[in-house]
């Protein structure tokens, strides 16, 4: 059985799926072909949870902490 990643954002949605890759959706229906390299989805998901987030109180929203930022 397939393991699924999945992370979203209001009506955006990306998935990575083994052997398929990285699927973005809008409203549920696919935007183009998947994007075949894991490291797409991982360096996707770097821009909210990397260690240099473009956000810190999103990070901190999505991980389910209190909101700080780096000093």
């Amino acid at each position: 059985r397939d393991s699924v990643a999945s992370r979203g954002l209001g009506d955006v949605y990306k998935r990575q799926i083994p052997g398929t890759g990285t699927i973005i959706t809008v409203k549920g229906k696919p935007q183009g072909e998947p994007f075949k390299e894991p490291e797409f989805f991982n360096a996707l998901l770097g821009i909210w949870l990397g260690n240099a987030p473009a956000d810190w109180k999103l990070k901190d929203a999505l991980l389910g902490k209190t909101a700080q930022s780096p000093s």
